[in-house]
């Protein structure tokens, strides 16, 4: 669950510049295919990688603990204005990296811990359930955060042990626009043999 570390940098939304205009994405690594939601943009690798060591800086100070982002791989990263939809994959062996559920309940504590700490006047609820892409089970861990009178806006991680890799697709969104595109392009994304 290392690669979830680095979603963090959710707070540090700020302007992203567009890679190119391809729609289409194929990882290789997990054969998996997406083709972005309309009007989103690929934003390019150094921006991203930033945006990483950034969030991950972040968990680190809240939860006192140290992150190496060493051996996660950006698979994309796509946004429209806030609404952001990113994927990574970390190599992930059970016997060296021990269990892959107690490092989820650890990961999904240090995030929720995070988000109170770092924005401590609003309204933090989350759940975790499991979802279904292309017949292939993953577990969802949503957090939604408001100021008590209105949504300001929600994160969801969509993860599993996949293809010996912690694969995650992180996404966040500001409005129902943005949730429905990025899940319909999440929904109807192929997994290949």
């Amino acid at each position: 669950m290392k690669s979830l570390f680095i979603i963090i940098l959710f707070f540090c939304i700020s302007p992203c510049f567009p890679q190119d205009s391809t729609n289409s994405v194929f990882v290789k690594e997990v054969k998996w295919s997406i083709t972005m939601p309309a009007n989103f943009e690929l934003v390019d690798d150094s921006v991203q990688n930033k945006l990483n060591k950034h969030g991950a800086k972040m968990i680190e100070e809240v939860n006192g603990v140290d992150i190496n982002l060493s051996e996660t791989k950006n698979l994309f990263s796509a946004h429209n204005g806030s609404n952001i939809i990113y994927s990574t994959i970390t190599p992930f062996n059970v016997k060296k990296d021990g269990s892959y559920s107690k490092a989820n309940r650890q990961v999904k504590a240090m995030l929720y811990k995070t988000f109170v700490e770092k924005i401590p006047k609003a309204q933090i609820d989350s759940s975790t359930s499991t979802v279904t892409i292309d017949e292939q089970l993953f577990e969802k861990f949503t957090i939604e955060i408001s100021d008590h009178k209105r949504h300001i806006m929600t994160m969801c991680l969509i993860y599993k042990l996949y293809r010996g890799y912690d694969f995650g697709i992180t996404y966040l969104y500001m409005n129902d626009w943005a949730q429905m595109a990025i899940e319909k392009a999440i929904f109807e994304s192929k997994f290949g043999k």
